[in-house]
C-alpha cells in the first residue's frame, strides 16, 4: 500500500518540477547565483519560517501536535547565517509576502502541508550545501540552513515522514486538504523565486 507521503509526493510532482526549472534555483544549484541572491533567499526564508513556526506553536490540534517538534525550528540557523554574511534580518519583504499570507490564513491542518514542503526542501538544501559553500567561500558559518541536519538529514526526513503518515494515513477527510496546501505552497515558492530573480535583474 502506498503511504500518504508518497501519494503527496506524486500529487505535487508537477509543481515541484516547475519550481526546479526556474532560473533562481538553477543558478543556486550550479553555484552561479550572485551572493546577493543567496542572501535574499535567506532573508525571505527567515520571515517565512518565523511565521510558520509561530503558527505551528499556536495551534493545539492533535494532528499538528503529533508532527510539529521544536527541533524543526530553522529561524536561528537563518538568523545566524545572515549575521555571518553581514546581512540584516528584515521585518518585511514583498517577495515573501505571498507565503506569509498563505501561512496566516491556513487552518491548522493546512499548516501540515506547508510544513511538509519546507521540511522536505531541507533534503535538497543539504545536497546543495557543498556547492553553496564553494560558491560563496563559506564553511560552517553562512551556510547552516543549507547544511540541514548534516549527516542526520535523511534519517530526520524519514522520521518526519513516518510521523506524517501515522497521523494522516487513515484521515481521508483531511488528506485532500493537506495535498492542496502542499500544492499551493510549491506554487508560492515558485512565485517567490521568480520575484527574487527579477530583483536580481533590476
Amino acid at each position: 500500500m502506498t503511504s500518504f507521503s508518497e501519494q503527496l509526493k506524486i500529487a505535487t510532482w508537477l509543481q515541484h518540477e516547475k519550481l526546479e526549472q526556474l532560473p533562481f534555483g538553477n543558478h543556486l544549484a550550479k553555484g552561479t547565483l550572485p551572493l546577493k541572491g543567496y542572501i535574499s533567499q535567506l532573508q525571505a526564508y527567515y520571515l517565512i519560517h518565523r511565521e510558520l513556526e509561530q503558527a505551528c506553536r499556536s495551534h493545539s490540534i492533535l494532528q499538528l501536535s503529533m508532527i510539529w517538534r521544536e527541533e524543526l525550528v530553522k529561524t536561528p540557523l537563518l538568523k545566524a547565517d545572515l549575521e555571518d554574511l553581514g546581512a540584516e534580518c528584515l521585518e518585511e519583504m514583498p517577495a515573501a509576502q505571498g507565503l506569509i499570507n498563505l501561512i496566516k490564513k491556513s487552518q491548522p491542518i493546512e499548516l501540515i502541508g506547508i510544513l511538509y514542503v519546507f521540511e522536505g526542501s531541507i533534503m535538497g538544501a543539504a545536497v546543495m550545501h557543498p556547492t553553496v559553500c564553494q560558491a560563496y567561500q563559506l564553511s560552517e558559518k553562512g551556510a547552516r540552513y543549507f547544511k540541514g541536519y548534516g549527516s542526520q538529514t535523511r534519517s530526520k526526513w524519514n522520521t518526519f515522514k513516518k510521523n506524517f503518515d501515522k497521523v494522516l494515513e487513515n484521515d481521508i477527510i483531511n488528506q485532500p486538504v493537506v495535498i492542496a496546501s502542499a500544492q499551493q505552497t510549491f506554487e508560492q515558492v515558485a512565485i517567490l523565486f521568480a520575484a527574487l530573480w527579477d530583483n536580481l535583474q533590476s
